[in-house]
């Protein structure tokens, strides 16, 4: 992305600008002119306060869809007639449904976050079989290193297995997304993002609350850590 600062927005009525500079918050985004805030900073304190003002957010959006009239706004209304409509639809037209979600696919995976995403769920259903190939022989540590690390912080696991059965699973502590965004070589980013040190286990719940947030100790300590392991050689 190309470097512009607030001045030369302004000049030329931009109401964006970009300086390559991480914010307060660590996030390496657009900013906005009127107030200098970051993007990313602004779509994290909507997801926060849409969580805790849910009730609020959903009955605006559905005094404001009535209004309106807008008929596609039944999951506002009622969430479970349009699951029952949804899925409906997928067992009657159950061949366009694949086709159209296979695209989908197709062109997120086309993406360097979809790339990203793909070849790290695949390595760790490989590293837990203990298959070994080309892309796992990049990794500095064998499929029972892998597999040692994540559960030793837990006595009471003794499997992988047991830990995905106990309602655990794989977090990234720096986020795939937040990867994407700062490392465009696709191999390095891989690497970083599949470091032992990048990798642990959370419950199913608290990895979804911890989405890709990036304001937390841990996870600035973690990405000065790799970024000095990487990058700056």
């Amino acid at each position: 992305m190309e470097i512009i600062t607030r001045q030369q927005a302004i000049k030329e009525g931009l109401n964006k600008y970009f300086t390559g500079k991480p914010c307060k918050s660590g996030h390496i985004s657009i900013r906005y002119v009127d107030n200098y805030s970051c993007k990313e900073c602004r779509k994290e304190r909507g997801r926060k306060w849409k969580i805790d003002n849910r009730e609020r957010h959903n009955r605006y959006y559905r005094e404001y869809n009535k209004k309106i009239g807008y008929k596609h706004c039944l999951h506002m209304k009622d969430p479970e007639e349009n699951r029952l409509k949804s899925q409906k639809w997928r067992n009657e037209n159950s061949e366009k449904a694949k086709k159209t979600g296979r695209e989908g696919q197709a062109r997120y995976y086309k993406t360097n976050p979809g790339k990203l995403r793909h070849l790290c769920y695949q390595t760790a259903k490989r590293l837990k079989k203990g298959d070994v190939n080309n892309k796992l022989n990049s990794l500095s540590y064998s499929p029972e290193e892998f597999c040692y690390h994540l559960i030793a912080p837990f006595p009471h696991l003794s499997t992988l297995e047991q830990a995905y059965g106990n309602g655990y699973s794989i977090d990234h502590i720096v986020p795939l997304s937040y990867i994407c965004n700062n490392i465009e070589d696709i191999e390095l980013a891989f690497l970083i993002a599949m470091d032992l040190d990048n990798l642990q286990l959370l419950p199913i719940k608290e990895n979804m609350s911890k989405n890709n947030k990036i304001n937390t100790q841990q996870t600035q300590q973690t990405i000065k850590y790799l970024w000095d392991k990487y990058i700056k050689i």
